[in-house]
């Protein structure tokens, strides 16, 4: 069975959440550092595993990037469709 993720890594929250107390985009940055390593290892323990980043898209990526998603979605169906 493939299993995508989709992730985007654009760092663009609205102005109410931004703050000076500390360094939110570090903090993100960080969160999505550890967070992708955790996602790797995730698609990696499968046949058909596949990560697909976008550092042009947020936390919408079908919104933000909507080729990446649809280029998944066409994998996927290949991927599948071979495996049977």
């Amino acid at each position: 069975m493939p299993i995508h993720i989709l992730t985007g890594g654009l760092y663009n929250p609205p102005a109410e959440y931004q703050t000076t107390e500390y360094d939110r985009e570090a903090y993100f940055r960080s969160k999505m550092g550890h967070r992708l390593v955790r996602w790797t290892e995730v698609v990696n323990s499968v046949d058909k595993g596949m990560l697909f980043y976008s550092a042009d898209a947020g936390h919408f990526v079908h919104y933000y990037d909507p080729e990446l998603l649809i280029s998944s979605v066409k994998i996927a169906l290949i991927d599948y469709a071979l495996s049977k």
